[in-house]
């Protein structure tokens, strides 16, 4: 099974077998040598884990960030600040 790879000076698309990933090939091409690495980075194996989605951790902030302005309005009608 091979791996799809894009030169980075032509923007060519190479297929290289899965042991290639993270050695020099060149574009056949162009002839530009450069690191072989899939569309996941270096070494990485298809069906490889995806980075998570950081949705949750951004709207668990955003809810802090909403608690702490109120919290400070509050103590400023309030006189305390």
């Amino acid at each position: 099974m091979g791996v799809d790879v894009r030169c980075p000076a032509c923007h060519a698309h190479v297929r290289v077998p899965d042991d290639a990933l993270g050695r020099n090939i060149r574009c056949k091409k162009c002839s530009h040598a450069f690191l072989a690495q899939s569309a996941q980075g270096i070494g990485a194996k298809p069906g490889a884990e995806k980075p998570k989605d950081n949705r949750l951790l951004l709207f668990i902030a955003a809810g802090l960030f909403v608690l702490l302005v109120v919290v400070l309005i509050i103590l400023r009608v309030s006189g305390v600040i």
